[in-house]
């Protein structure tokens, strides 16, 4: 039964952990405002129930210089609002110093921020590994540390935020001591809890069954743990230890990999358990829905005369689950450490062909594959490269050229990744099914026709930017652009496309060269548009000052022919531009694309591509969907 206990009972007495199964500090500015809204409307002598903390007791009391026993906890549930808290009392010391209330401070400090034990300092409560540095350095009042984790720099932020806030509250005051005195007691009196204390990890589960039947809300990888930690509870003492032990074990490692690395957003996390269900249990999206396919996967009374039975399936289940966060989270982020287990050439390829996918925005329909080819063959980079080089093919043939929605062959390729996961298909059976998938939905004939279609406004295409950067590393032979695709992914498309033929082309040059139908049939075509980082300077100006000069002798201007991409410097080569010059070169760039994106389907029989299901909405997002899944920075 929970207790309701103030900030004041729940701190004073105890040593605090937030243990690394936990997920880091996650409060942004809104939850700052709104806990310091709460303080600012709770009248004095009054109460406000605060939500629930859950604590898992164990160990021998610690007793510190002066005599006080101090009971160990670990925080399972309300970290973020009793880590909150402690930044907050320990901005209230600092403004207690800052108005000559050395008493005040002191007593904070003493009581609810840290103790001494053999003169040792030590916090009395310590937050992830991840932000550690961050809040020793807040506490300790020494300089801020560079945060190098996401909760470290939420962390920082909410102390920056409840240093301005009772700085704003002091600067304001006749009587300043009694303002901060007055926030102290509704802080450590007024705000209050339902504080349950467990005895065993296990027990965790339980509870959490309970608060979720009210309507707590946790995310679903939240629900999955401590529905898997409720199981555990049904085992015998020490069983039931070491399950809990390996699930909490296998979260530690989660979290760290999606919050801290890939940085996902709660639809990424809810997007991960879906990828891994779909690659290791059941292929079927449809099937899926979330907690209750874990239950069902894992019912209650399917155990009760098997604990055997139990300990095997969940811990292989939890095992497989973070080593698919590894996965996971290097699909997200294909940065140096990515891939670390395939030497250094397939690991550079696989980083390579990650980074396109993202760029595309075409990274999520491939994740149970990607999971299922690192639990089959964890070590074989020469494997997974192949088999990811013809996802490529297939997503920017089919989704990025054909113009399918992000849906199109995903069953498919759901399918094949279950069946890669339970040993049915080896890597060669695969990359056939990979090669006939990519044929019957978009072969040469297809992706041609659809790269030479002049009716179609290219200028709406939200792939267009991706296609142009991929054929200026074409230009550059491999080479990546001194201008990262960064500036034309979050640029607007106004500012980073240009087209050579200018969308008001009234001048006489244009006029002569262009008759008002083919200016409007050629506007917006792939041939006549160019990626640039100079399109306000071009403006509608006639080909022959757009192209310029380059030279020792010339002046430096904004032109083709000085500009710093090469598909620019390109256009300057010509004399003229003409509706001919927009075929010839809307033809040089399918050529290429039918070749950088080439597949043999030498051994299939033609039987020509599926009917497409292109979205030709005209406000599509300018960022590629995956950013849904992930948090900025």
């Amino acid at each position: 039964m929970g207790l309701t206990e103030s900030v004041s009972d729940v701190l004073r007495p105890r040593l605090l952990t937030i243990p690394d199964y936990q997920r880091g500090y996650a409060w942004e500015r809104e939850h700052v405002d709104d806990f310091l809204d709460d303080l600012r409307l709770l009248q004095p002598g009054k109460s406000h129930y605060t939500g629930t903390i859950v604590l898992l007791g164990g160990g021998q009391p610690l007793v510190d210089d002066e005599s006080n026993a101090l009971a160990h906890a670990d925080i399972v549930d309300g970290q973020q609002r009793l880590t909150t808290i402690c930044l907050l009392l320990n901005e209230l010391r600092r403004a207690f110093l800052s108005v000559g209330d050395d008493a005040a401070a002191h007593g904070l400090r003493r009581q609810f921020l840290v103790i001494s034990k053999n003169g040792v300092p030590q916090n009395k409560l310590q937050v992830g590994s991840d932000a550690r540095p961050v809040r020793d350095a807040l506490l300790n009042d020494g300089p801020d540390v560079s945060p190098e984790t996401l909760s470290a720099e939420r962390l920082l932020m909410a102390a920056r935020q409840m240093r301005s806030h009772v700085r704003t509250l002091v600067e304001g005051a006749s009587d300043p001591v009694a303002v901060l005195r007055d926030l102290r007691d509704r802080i450590i009196t007024g705000l209050h809890f339902t504080l349950y204390t467990l005895d065993q990890q296990a027990e965790v589960g339980v509870i959490f069954e309970t608060l979720n039947d009210r309507g707590k809300p946790l995310t679903e990888l939240e629900k999955v743990k401590n529905y898997l930690l409720f199981l555990a509870a049904r085992l015998p003492a020490a069983q039931q230890a070491a399950l809990a032990k390996r699930i909490n074990d296998a979260w530690t490692l989660v979290y760290r990999l999606l919050l801290e690395v890939a940085r996902v957003s709660p639809a990424g996390e809810d997007q991960f358990l879906r990828a891994h269900w779909l690659a290791t249990v059941d292929p079927v999206p449809t099937k899926w829905a979330g907690t209750k396919s874990i239950k069902s996967r894992f019912p209650r009374d399917k155990y009760v005369e098997s604990p055997d039975m139990l300990i095997v399936d969940i811990g292989n289940y939890v095992d497989s689950l973070a080593r698919a966060a590894r996965a996971f989270a290097d699909s997200l982020r294909p940065d140096l450490q990515a891939f670390h287990s395939f030497g250094p050439t397939n690991a550079h390829a696989a980083r390579a062909l990650h980074d396109r996918l993202s760029r595309a925005g075409t990274v999520a329909v491939f994740q149970p594959l990607m999971i299922a080819l690192r639990e089959r063959w964890p070590n074989d980079g020469g494997a997974y490269v192949r088999i990811f080089d013809l996802c490529e093919r297939f997503a920017v043939r089919t989704y990025v050229i054909g113009g399918y929605r992000a849906d199109a062959g995903q069953t498919r390729l759901y399918r094949l990744a279950h069946e890669v996961y339970c040993g049915v298909r080896d890597s060669s059976m695969l990359e056939a099914a990979l090669r006939k998938l990519v044929h019957e939905y978009a072969n040469d004939s297809y992706v041609r026709q659809e790269l030479l279609d002049t009716e179609y406004n290219w200028y709406r295409w939200p792939h267009l930017r991706f296609f142009l950067y991929e054929y200026e590393i074409h230009l550059l032979t491999g080479a990546m652009p001194d201008i990262g695709y960064g500036y034309f992914g979050k640029s607007k498309r106004e500012k980073t496309v240009e087209h050579v033929l200018p969308q008001t082309a009234t001048s006489r040059y244009w006029r002569q060269r262009f008759t008002k139908e083919q200016r409007r049939t050629y506007i917006h075509a792939l041939g006549n548009l160019v990626l640039t980082r100079d399109n306000s300077s071009y403006s509608n100006k006639d080909f022959p000052d757009k192209r310029g000069s380059s030279g020792p002798s010339v002046s430096s201007s904004t032109c083709y022919a000085q500009a710093p991409l090469q598909q620019e410097q390109e256009l300057a080569l010509l004399d003229e531009w003409t509706p001919e010059t927009i075929l010839a070169r809307q033809e040089r760039l399918a050529d290429w694309a039918l070749e950088r994106w080439s597949v043999d389907f030498s051994d299939l029989e033609d039987e020509g591509s599926v009917e497409p299901e292109r979205d030709l909405a005209e406000d599509e997002p300018d960022e590629p969907n995956i950013e849904l899944l992930v948090m900025p920075g």
